[in-house]
């Protein structure tokens, strides 16, 4: 190999390892969110509430192709994380996938438990590369 291809090398594998991740302002966003009941019967109908406050100047587009701007995250007793929006939405879109500046949004969803136990809430932005500024959890006991 010769030396420009050698240098050539050497300088692509050093950039690729350099963590180059631009925050966007999706992560500066303040997120919570709020189950009721916390303490619920197997079967019974838990509303969550996520909630995303804006602080920045700018517009942020949230959302998956066309599902609401802000999803929720159910963890178990044994770490595994659930997705509740998982699957196709229908469009149009909705408000919560437009956060104005100084804009709080919020989206509701209701979530059936099929097990008992423990389970961590948490809601996040939704973005095409993934979850942003997750919500501390929230947790809901189920009997």
């Amino acid at each position: 190999m010769s030396r420009p291809v050698m240098l050539a090398l050497v300088a692509t594998l050093a950039l690729a390892s350099c963590d180059r991740t631009i925050l966007g302002p999706e992560h500066r966003l303040q997120v919570m969110v709020v189950a009721n009941p916390e303490w619920a019967s197997v079967g019974e109908v838990v509303e969550l509430i996520g909630i995303a406050y804006n602080p920045t100047s700018e517009v942020i587009e949230a959302g998956r192709g066309c599902s609401p701007g802000i999803g929720f995250f159910v963890t178990d007793e044994g770490g595994v994380t659930t997705d509740l929006y998982e699957g196709p939405w229908l469009c149009p879109l909705r408000d919560n996938n437009r956060l104005e500046p100084g804009e709080t949004d919020l989206a509701l969803f209701e979530w059936t438990p099929g097990d008992a136990g423990v389970f961590e809430i948490r809601s996040a932005v939704l973005t095409d590369a993934g979850p942003r500024s997750p919500s501390p959890p929230v947790r809901v006991i189920v009997e």
